[in-house]
C-alpha cells in the first residue's frame, strides 16, 4: 500500500499511513495508538481500522502486518495467534448434473456449500464468516448457463451465467436493458467475469446490486430440488440479511424477467464512496409505464439500506396516475427516504443515506420517465 494512502477513521482511534511500517516493524507508539497514549497490545491491535481501504476486516489485515518476519518478536506476541485470511480444508465435488449436485448436498448435510463463481463465498470462509467442510462446484453444469428468450417473451437467464455475460448479452440489452446497466456496475471486471448472477441472488448481501433492479421488474426466481422446479416471486425471495426462501436441497436454475410493456422505462442508481470496486451505500431502482403522458405504473426498490431489497409502496401510490414533475420527485424521494431502514456503519449514517435514497430516488424516477419517452440512453459503463 503507497505511502500516500488515506486510511479510514475506527471509532476509537484515528489512523494514518505510518501506521502501517509502525505495525509491520514494531514501532511504538504508532499512529492510531499514539493518540490515546497506548502502547501496542491486543485491544490497540483490535482498534486499529484499516477494512475501508484495504477490504478486509481490520483485525485480519493487522494480523498480516504482525506476522510479517520484519516485525518485533513483541509485538507478535500481543497479536492473535493465527495468521490471517486462511480457509480451513474442505472436500471439493465437481456433479455432472443438477439432479447429482443437490443429491450431493443433500448426501453431505451440513457444512456442504454449493459454490458457482465464489466470489462472496470464498471471502467469508477466509474470514470465518462460514464454515464448509464440502464444496459442491456447480460450474461444470450447462443446464444452468445461457440467456434465452421463451415463448411467451419472458427472458430466462441462467443462474450459472456470469455478470458480465449478462451486462453484455444482446438479449438483455434488448429485452430489459436496465439490468445490463445495473450488472456492469457491479464491482471490476474481473468480478464480473467470475461471480454469478446465482450467486447474487442466494448469497443475498443486502448491498447486492442485481435483486433490486430485478424485483422492479418482477422477476422470478426458479428453484430445484433436482425432481421438481418451483417459481418464486423476487420480491419474496429475500427474507433477511443473507437469508432466502431457497430450501437446503435446492439449487437455482434461472431469473425469469417477464417482457416489458410499450411506455415502459427503468434505470438503476448507487452510490459508492468511490469510482469502483466499492460497495453500495445506498442504491435504487425504478420502473415505470407510461400511458399518454401519466404514470401508469411505478416500481422503486431500495438496496442496501435495508435487510432485503426494498419495495416502496409509497412512492408508487404517490405517483400513479399522475405526471411526473418537480415536486413530484421531491415528494417521492422524500417518501423513499422515509421508508428505508439504513443502520450506521464505515460507509455511512444513517442521516447520510436517507439523504442519498432521496437524491437517488429523483435521479432513477427522472431517468426512467426519460427512458419510457425514448429520451434517455443506457450507461454500458464501456462494456461491449
Amino acid at each position: 500500500m503507497p505511502p500516500s494512502t488515506r486510511l479510514c477513521s475506527s471509532r476509537r482511534w484515528k489512523c494514518s499511513p505510518a501506521a502501517i511500517p509502525a505495525l509491520r516493524f514494531g514501532i511504538r507508539p504508532c499512529a492510531g495508538v499514539a493518540e490515546a497514549g497506548a502502547r501496542v497490545s491486543p485491544q490497540a491491535l483490535e482498534a486499529v481500522d484499516l477494512s475501508h481501504c484495504s477490504g478486509l476486516s481490520c483485525r485480519t489485515f493487522v494480523r498480516s502486518l504482525v506476522f510479517h518476519p520484519g516485525a518485533c518478536p513483541e509485538l507478535r506476541a500481543c497479536a492473535p495467534c493465527e495468521p490471517a485470511m486462511r480457509v480451513d480444508d474442505f472436500v471439493y465435488h465437481r456433479p455432472d448434473s443438477v439432479a447429482q449436485a443437490v443429491a450431493l448436498l443433500k448426501q453431505l448435510g451440513q457444512g456442504a456449500h454449493f459454490i458457482a463463481g465464489g466470489t462472496d463465498l470464498l471471502p467469508d470462509l477466509k474470514r470465518g464468516r462460514e464454515s464448509a467442510r464440502h464444496l459442491v462446484a456447480l460450474g461444470g453444469l450447462e443446464d444452468l448457463r445461457g440467456v434465452h428468450r421463451q415463448d411467451d417473451g419472458s427472458l430466462r437467464i441462467g443462474a450459472l451465467c456470469t455478470l458480465a455475460e449478462v451486462a453484455t448479452s444482446p438479449l438483455v440489452r434488448e429485452a430489459f436493458p436496465a439490468l445490463a446497466e445495473a450488472t456492469g456496475m457491479l464491482g471490476a471486471a474481473q468480478i464480473r467475469n467470475q461471480g454469478t448472477l446465482g450467486g447474487n441472488f442466494c448469497r443475498a448481501v443486502p448491498c447486492a446490486d442485481t435483486p433490486p433492479i430485478c424485483l422492479a421488474a418482477d422477476a422470478r426466481v426458479l428453484l430445484t430440488d433436482g425432481q421438481r422446479e418451483r417459481s418464486v416471486p423476487a420480491r419474496e425471495f429475500f427474507v433477511g440479511p443473507r437469508e432466502t426462501c431457497r430450501r437446503s436441497e435446492e439449487v437455482m436454475t434461472a431469473l425469469v424477467v417477464a417482457p416489458q410493456p410499450e411506455g415502459s422505462g427503468a434505470c438503476y442508481q448507487r452510490f459508492t464512496l468511490r469510482g469502483g470496486l466499492a460497495l453500495a451505500v445506498a442504491s435504487v431502482a425504478a420502473r415505470v409505464v407510461l400511458a399518454a403522458g401519466r404514470l401508469e405504473h411505478v416500481d422503486v426498490v431500495l438496496g442496501a439500506v435495508a435487510p432485503v431489497p426494498l419495495p416502496v409502496e409509497a412512492c408508487s401510490r404517490l405517483l400513479v396516475g399522475k405526471a411526473l414533475d418537480e415536486e413530484l420527485l421531491e415528494q417521492a424521494g422524500q417518501a423513499a427516504a422515509e421508508a428505508a431502514q439504513p443502520i450506521t456503519d464505515i460507509r455511512g449514517s444513517v442521516e447520510y443515506r436517507r439523504e442519498i435514497v432521496a437524491v437517488l430516488t429523483r435521479r432513477a424516477l427522472s431517468e426512467a420517465v426519460a427512458r419510457a419517452e425514448g429520451r434517455g440512453r443506457y450507461r454500458w459503463e464501456g462494456l461491449r
